[in-house]
């Protein structure tokens, strides 16, 4: 489903989702805004993210990407 350097990639941000309180709630309603907001400068890097959450909520997997949200932060 998740390819490792994916997975590598967006861990490096796990402590500002930490700071942030980026919950299953939270995570749907994250706009491009609130990413910057949370310190994800790069753009690319705030784009891909968003691009991300957003084609797994319309495909309905809201549950897929809360799991991968917490596997890979939840050690950080």
């Amino acid at each position: 489903m998740w390819s490792n350097p994916f997975v590598s990639r967006l861990s490096r941000y796990a402590p500002m989702v930490k700071i942030h309180k980026v919950d299953d709630e939270l995570l749907p309603m994250l706009t491009l805004e609130d990413l910057k907001d949370m310190g994800i400068n790069v753009v690319g890097s705030r784009r891909k993210m968003y691009t991300a959450i957003q084609k797994l909520l319309e495909k309905g997997n809201a549950v897929v990407i809360f799991a991968l949200w917490l596997k890979l932060f939840e050690d950080k």
